[in-house]
Order: structure tokens, then sequence, then C-alpha cells
């Protein structure tokens, strides 16, 4: 409740913003580089260092990715260190431009000019082909999911699922893409911003202004 104490962990006197969370670690940007935060020992440690100003970040399992200026980078903690790792120092993995990616599990997808994109971060090396979904190196040729649909965004990934949604009059609505079956369709006409969690999207809608459910 808006009465009850409130922790603030990070009070330094540096701007934070656009926080995230997974398990014990928050995620935020502050100034132009992205931070982590450990719950469970209270340490922060710089991600990022370099050119551009990054924002966006997201984490499942050992994976960060975030935004920096027009791209989509990650890193593995698991390679902290080495190429690919999280550390401020080390080197990080291009995966495409444009904006807004989600994980889960190994599998990233996000915005781009040319339609939401996703890649699977353990076969990288390998392009998409014949519809299958291919790695995540920046040379890599991406699966295009949202083909035929018109000004798609804000896509979420979830296990094999991923939904986002349109804002195209002409197909105006929220979509869920399923991996494992590689096949798409509307699920919630008018929709906006979905959310997906488990088997369970939530999204909100104009004109009535609702929060719609669909369990997949």
């Amino acid at each position: 409740m808006e009465t009850d104490s409130k922790t603030g962990i990070i009070t330094d006197v540096n701007a934070q913003r656009s926080p995230s969370i997974y398990n014990d670690i928050i995620l935020f940007q502050e100034g132009f580089e992205i931070f982590k935060y450990n719950l469970s020992n209270q340490q922060k440690a710089q991600v990022t260092s370099g050119y551009g100003i990054k924002y966006n970040p997201v984490m499942s399992g050992d994976m960060i990715a975030w935004d920096v200026d027009t791209d989509v980078y990650v890193c593995r903690l698991s390679l902290n260190g080495n190429k690919g790792g999280c550390l401020s120092a080390d080197q990080k993995t291009k995966v495409g431009q444009v904006h807004y990616p989600s994980v889960h599990n190994n599998i990233i997808t996000w915005r781009s000019s040319s339609g939401i994109l996703v890649c699977d971060i353990t076969k990288n090396g390998q392009s998409s082909v014949n519809g299958q979904i291919g790695g995540c190196l920046e040379t890599d040729t991406k699966k295009i999911i949202s083909t035929g649909i018109i000004m798609p965004g804000s896509p979420v990934v979830y296990n094999d699922k991923i939904v986002f949604f349109s804002t195209a009059s002409a197909n105006k609505g929220v979509y869920l893409y399923d991996l494992s079956r590689d096949v798409s369709a509307k699920i919630i006409s008018g929709g906006a911003i979905p959310s997906l969690y488990e088997n369970k999207v939530v999204s909100s809608s104009q004109n009535p202004e609702n929060i719609w459910f669909y369990s997949c």
C-alpha cells in the first residue's frame, strides 16, 4: 500500500530509470549505462560501457539484453570475463537493429523495421533457413514472425509463445505466435500492449477501455 514502508536500494546522486527484475537481480539505466543490483548480496555492478545511450534492460536466465540507440545488444553472465560476458569491459554481442527486446530462456525477440524478429542464442552462427529459428549474432539471418501484419510492436516472449500487437486499422489487435508450431493468429481484436506469463495473455483495449484475458 502507499503507506507501507519502501526500501530505496539505489539512492546515490545519479539518476536511475527503466528498472526491470529477474529473480534477485534488478537491472536499470544509470546515466548512459546499464547496471545490475543483486538483492541477495546488495552489490551494484556496471554491465555496459562505451559509446551510446543504453536503456530498456531485460533479463532471463543468465542473459541480459538492452537497447543501444537503435540497436539491440545481449550478454551472458556465464561468459563474464570473456567475449559476450556481462562485465563492463567485456565485448557485448550485437543482435540487430531497432528496439524493445524481450528475452526468455534462450530466445530473444524485438521490433525491427522488417517486423517482429526472433532468434535463439544457442544457435549463434546459424541463419534462419526454411522457417527455422536462427542464431542471434548480427550476421545471422533472423526469422520474421509478423509477415503480413502492418505496424507490429511490443513483442513479449515466454517459453515457446510470443505475443505482439498492431496499431494499423487493417489488422489492429494482439497476435500470438507459437514457436513450436510456427503459426500465428490474432487473439484479441483491438487489443494493445500485451503481457504474457506462462499460457496467460492480458491486454488493454480502447473504445471501450477494457482489460482482456486470453489463455493459450
